[in-house]
């Protein structure tokens, strides 16, 4: 729907917080997954193209885009912002929030120096923005996977976002892509990780950095701490500290490795098999096929392999 007159910037004056978003890495992800991604980008540049659409011009100010675009959605920048960007602030005014791939598309066709326009939403922390990017894609599927949306969600409580809501409040925000149970498990491991971590008052860099140091204890280490794309514990290894801090029982967790590996070594067994057995017929097709499925069980035995430290204090068996 058209737009009418808004305010306008420089792209370079808008920074990109990979922290703020909650879709992972490009190129992370399916293949399938990614192609949707690549073609939403090239649908905008396509978009741009039409002059209906684009109105572009050269205003004093500089090459300018046409309100008709939407709006990218940004924020000032955040009092919290993570040290990494400090030294890219030179010249910037606002953090993207929602637009990614509108922002890459209008780089690409017309450089930094276009103006676009913006919509600039309230916010003054990292959260308050990763809540608010949430927002913005989470009625989009192709934009954000399931487990995207719940690591999201869940980096909030870690922030303590979220914390002060009730279980229904949650559900009709999240309805989406939680149930009601799966809302209180998130919430209640969370409240357990900011308790046990001390992570109040803390901005979420350094609530990264809290989790990691306490999930490096020597009895954690059985969890085999895994992490999101932003750095974050999973809610999975969350709940297995937990489980090993109220119990001190560890035997749970070692039958679980244990059945994780038997699955693990069948996978590969399988797909073995299925090479061996393609590869002498040599059909080429079928053993491409067989070869992805072996590749793809090689890489998640690297993935799982157990950390350092367990395989020092525990060895290899």
């Amino acid at each position: 729907m058209p737009r009418g007159n808004s305010r306008k910037v420089p792209l370079k004056e808008i920074l990109l917080i990979d922290e703020i978003t909650p879709r992972g890495p490009l190129g992370k992800g399916s293949k399938g997954r990614q192609k949707v991604l690549d073609k939403l980008t090239d649908d905008h540049r396509q978009a741009l193209t039409s002059e209906a659409a684009l109105k572009a011009r050269v205003t004093p100010q500089g090459f300018s885009i046409g309100a008709n675009i939407e709006r990218l959605k940004v924020a000032k920048i955040p009092r919290d912002l993570p040290t990494a960007y400090e030294k890219k602030l030179k010249g910037v005014s606002y953090a993207l929030v929602d637009g990614y791939q509108r922002y890459k598309a209008i780089v690409k066709k017309y450089g930094l120096e276009t103006r676009v326009p913006i919509e600039e939403l309230e916010g003054e922390t990292m959260a308050d923005l990763m809540l608010a990017a949430y927002e913005a894609n989470e009625k989009h599927p192709l934009l954000l996977t399931q487990d995207e949306k719940k690591a999201h969600v869940f980096r909030l409580m870690l922030n303590g976002l979220l914390m002060d809501k009730s279980i229904d409040q949650l559900y009709k925000m999240f309805s989406h892509s939680f149930g009601r149970t799966t809302i209180a498990e998130y919430k209640n491991a969370a409240k357990f990780a900011r308790e046990e971590a001390q992570l109040e008052g803390l901005p979420p860099e350094q609530v990264i950095a809290a989790l990691r140091e306490h999930l490096r204890a020597p009895t954690v280490d059985l969890i085999n701490p895994r992490y999101d794309s932003k750095g974050y514990p999973l809610k999975e290894t969350v709940v297995g500290w937990k489980s090993v801090v109220e119990t001190g029982d560890v035997t749970e967790l070692l039958a679980k490795r244990e059945r994780e590996e038997e699955r693990r070594q069948s996978k590969e067994r399988e797909a073995l098999t299925d090479f061996a057995a393609t590869a002498k017929g040599y059909d080429e097709k079928v053993a491409l096929k067989a070869a992805y499925a072996l590749i793809g069980r090689l890489k998640d035995k690297l993935n799982d392999k157990p950390d350092e430290d367990f395989l020092e204090l525990f060895g290899e068996d």
